[in-house]
């Protein structure tokens, strides 16, 4: 039933069963139309045949011609007398003139017939016709039609369900396409080339028009910004390299805490460069083979003191139920991925709580990073992943807002599946999942 629903959810599918149930209509209509023709010009030659027939008897028995059985046709004539020559009919039959509808005598197969009861001065003609040649003409056209429709709808059915189909499929190519773009791969590019040009295919042209004009304002701000970012990196470290000389001068704490916020801004700029290099892809090395349990393992004792420092633990599991083949590799950059490691621990150092326990479970392609801090609202989750965007809207807690967009330029080099979500076990804090190709695929 799920699968019918879905089905007639798909726009094509839908109107090809409606012009497929429209072309039946339209059938059906013809056909009763054609039975209702066929049925009144068969009457109306019967009738006129009757006709012929009634004034051809009475010229017979005028001349002392008897009246007879004649093919199809029945005659009797009814004399001034009363006298009835022919088969015996009914008395009512002669007493209305014009045509009638009875059954044969009963010494006849019970038949419909047409008659015509025609009063020439004191004689009655009565003639009968048959209506089993009408019978069997319906009973050609019923059977004609039935083939004949059963083949055109079977036709129209399978010409529109082709045709729903294909268009269908385009459908989804467009929206997995949208999808993607959603996603953020302004590569993608909906047109396709061999279709027909219809409005589905301008649609798409319109669509790889705007996705690529966006994408080309992007790299237009995301230069911009690393170029500002870069042309501001000397002058800095000029302010940074005088501070230094200040405070071998004069150790003041206006001195110590300028340098300090200095440090800041060179480390949110060269955040931004790197974001910038991973983005465009000039950050792209030679990759290798990584096993991720031992990366996972590196970046625990390397980050291990630093932690320790601030009161918390961190400590390197399997994911339960799972044992890493140290085999088994994916391809990827070993100091990017240190990297992304290193923002994860820093980013649930900073928000967990004294005395909590930052995890890093490690996979054959998938790594994870739990800590026990106030977690992420499901709203803000996507939004997380931007640059400067910072769930502390008074910006007053330690931090650029870059640690995650960073993770996020880094899976998506490594098409790696990036995922924020609550902890497994129910506690408060964050689960941040990274699901990477293996070197298989």
């Amino acid at each position: 039933m799920r699968k019918l629903n879905r089905l007639w959810q798909m726009t094509a599918i839908r109107l090809a069963a409606q012009l497929s149930l429209g072309f039946a209509l339209i059938l059906l209509a013809g056909w009763l139309a054609m039975l209702w023709f066929v049925e009144r010009e068969l009457i109306g030659a019967i009738d006129q045949r009757l006709q012929l027939a009634s004034e051809t008897a009475y010229d017979n028995w005028q001349a002392g011609s008897p009246a007879a059985d004649n093919t199809d046709l029945i005659i009797a004539v009814q004399t001034a007398d009363g006298t009835v020559i022919g088969p015996r009919l009914p008395k009512k039959l002669w007493r209305r003139p014009g045509i009638q509808h009875d059954p044969l005598p009963e010494h006849h197969t019970h038949e419909e017939q047409r008659w015509l009861i025609a009063h020439y001065g004191d004689v009655k003609i009565a003639v009968g016709h048959s209506l089993d040649r009408l019978d069997e003409v319906q009973e050609i056209l019923h059977s004609g039609f039935a083939w004949m429709s059963g083949l055109a709808l079977a036709a129209i059915i399978a010409l529109a369900g082709g045709t729903a189909w294909r268009t269908q499929r385009r459908i989804r190519r467009i929206e997995r396409g949208l999808a993607r773009i959603a996603r953020g791969d302004f590569t993608t590019r909906l047109a396709d080339q061999a279709a027909i040009p219809d409005d589905l295919g301008r649609l798409a042209e319109r669509i790889d028009q705007t996705t690529a004009r966006t994408a080309k304002l992007l790299s237009q701000i995301k230069t911009q910004s690393a170029n500002i970012a870069h042309d501001l990196r000397t002058p800095l470290a000029r302010l940074r390299a005088g501070l230094e000389a200040e405070l071998n001068n004069n150790p003041s704490p206006a001195v110590i805490q300028a340098l300090e916020q200095t440090d800041d801004i060179i480390e949110t700029f060269n955040a931004l460069l790197r974001i910038a290099a991973i983005s465009s892809g000039r950050r792209r090395t030679e990759t290798q083979p990584i096993a991720l349990a031992t990366l996972a393992q590196e970046a625990c004792s390397i980050f291990e003191p630093v932690v320790a420092d601030a009161g918390q633990t961190l400590e390197c599991v399997p994911f339960p139920g799972h044992i890493p083949d140290p085999g088994q590799t994916i391809q990827g950059d070993r100091e990017l991925l240190l990297q992304l490691l290193g923002n994860l621990i820093e980013n649930a150092r900073r928000y967990a709580a004294a005395g909590g326990t930052i995890t890093i479970f490690m996979g054959t392609d998938r790594l994870a990073v739990q800590d026990g801090g106030p977690g992420i609202p499901k709203t803000h989750r996507q939004q997380v992943l931007e640059p400067f965007f910072r769930l502390d809207a008074t910006r007053q807690t330690a931090g650029t807002g870059l640690g995650l967009a960073l993770v996020q330029a880094v899976a998506e080099l490594h098409d790696a599946e990036l995922t924020l979500r609550d902890r497994p076990d129910g506690q408060p804090g964050l689960f941040v999942d990274l699901q990477f190709p293996s070197a298989a695929q």
